[in-house]
């Protein structure tokens, strides 16, 4: 976790090396995740020709409410960077992304999650 932050982190691909060595999850995980929550899951790769493989192997979020409870994923270290795909409801899928630099974005809206 960053430090000063409540559910921000960091993942660098030399510590993410081994199968499911680097494991995200969303805030109050295996429990709920509170409402009005953004969390920013931020991962860098020591080069730009490695690739990243995103795999959501458990994903719970209300369908009817997309716009508010998703995963945004951006090619960049910022949500200002180019928006690579929204995830939401209970769609479990595979991404293969470029490196160096992606941010993946947790929020989540005002009503209580499923």
């Amino acid at each position: 976790r960053l430090e000063y932050t409540e559910c921000d982190w960091l993942y660098q691909d030399i510590s993410c090396r081994e199968p499911g060595s680097c494991r995200l999850a969303s805030p109050g995980y295996p429990g709920l995740y509170s409402p009005n929550r953004r969390c920013n899951y931020h991962i860098t790769t020591s080069s730009v020709h490695t690739k990243v493989k995103i795999k959501f192997l458990s994903l719970c979020l209300p369908h009817n409410q997309c716009s508010t409870d998703h995963i945004n994923i951006y090619q960049g270290s910022m949500s200002s960077s180019p928006l690579i795909k929204t995830v939401c409801a209970n769609k479990k899928q595979e991404l293969v992304c470029s490196g160096p630099n992606l941010l993946l974005e947790f929020s989540s809206g005002p009503s209580l999650p499923p």
